[in-house]
């Protein structure tokens, strides 16, 4: 019966498309490691990692980052490729899926935040990854603030 209960579960996971994890890197250590993997170096001194999402379903993936980084750190990120959102950009969000996830994310865990009526600045890639046939990542940066949110997506 247990054998039964656990073929069933494994089962009903091949026939969703592959089993959904998902993992809050909780130490600084592997908040480090998810940045370096995200951005493709480890954060420079200056960058303190203060979340990390890493959630799987299927063949999908997706991250959330939130870090603090002054403005010349912050210039470092985004110059690997990053592209400056317009106005324009941020209010149609049906134009792209970041913009979408900018409004609301579906996976976002409890700690996230989006950018409500506040004063921000978006930085975007689409498409971010070549190992996938669609992928996005963007960040925001609230006004005022060193804090950077940053999430991304493929699939």
């Amino acid at each position: 019966n247990k054998n039964f209960r656990y073929l069933s579960l494994i089962s009903m996971c091949f026939l969703l498309g592959g089993c959904v994890s998902s993992c809050d890197s909780i130490s600084q250590r592997g908040r480090n490691e998810e940045f370096a993997n995200e951005f493709g170096f480890a954060p420079m001194t200056g960058i303190e990692v203060l979340h990390c999402n890493t959630y799987q379903v299927g063949d999908c993936y997706g991250r959330f980052i939130v870090f603090n980084a002054n403005e010349t750190n912050l210039e470092r990120v985004v110059s690997a490729g990053f592209t400056n959102a317009t106005a324009e950009q941020i209010a149609t969000p049906w134009g792209s899926i970041w913009r979408q996830h900018l409004a609301k994310s579906p996976q976002a865990p409890k700690w996230w935040r989006t950018p409500g009526t506040n004063k921000f600045r978006v930085y975007y890639k689409e498409p971010s990854r070549k190992d996938f046939s669609g992928s996005f990542h963007y960040l925001w940066i609230e006004e005022g603030s060193q804090i950077v949110y940053s999430e991304s997506a493929g699939w």
